[in-house]
């Protein structure tokens, strides 16, 4: 699927990502790679939106990497401590919005860690232990 989403960050780089596909992934991380066509493709979308790309000596590319998304069954970013783990905290899932919304989640989780509460956000709808509720209610 071509869903590219464009990053301009303030110190003038630029992050590009998209060519999504449904697929699960693969046990061993490593053997995770990015596609050709989908990385030319990439190439060629990011010379459309960045004058600075269309020059011709173009821009340096600091990384091509391929990842898989970390999604949730609910959609929801999964942000606190883990049941029965004391003093093991997670912030994962946030899908494609974790470069967006990854600041903030830092930001949260700091004040969760320090404090013992976030302040800046109410964390509830993101607790771990949401997965543990689901699951005693389906009886396993």
């Amino acid at each position: 699927m071509l869903d590219p989403e464009v990053y301009l960050r303030p110190t003038g780089e630029v992050y590009i990502r998209g060519m999504s596909k449904d697929e699960n992934p693969p046990d061993d991380p490593a053997t995770i790679t990015g596609e050709p066509d989908s990385i030319a493709m990439l190439h060629k979308i990011s010379r459309k939106v960045s004058s600075q790309l269309k020059k011709e000596e173009g821009a340096e590319v600091g990384a091509e990497q391929a990842c898989y998304l970390p999604c949730t069954a609910d959609g929801l970013p999964v942000i606190g401590e883990i049941p029965g783990v004391k003093g093991c905290y997670v912030a994962t899932g946030h899908s494609c919005w974790g470069i967006l919304n990854g600041p903030a989640t830092g930001a949260a989780l700091a004040e969760l860690i320090l404090d013992g509460k976030a302040k800046i956000v109410d964390l509830d709808p993101f607790s771990p232990a949401r997965f543990l509720k689901r699951r005693s209610r389906r009886g396993a």
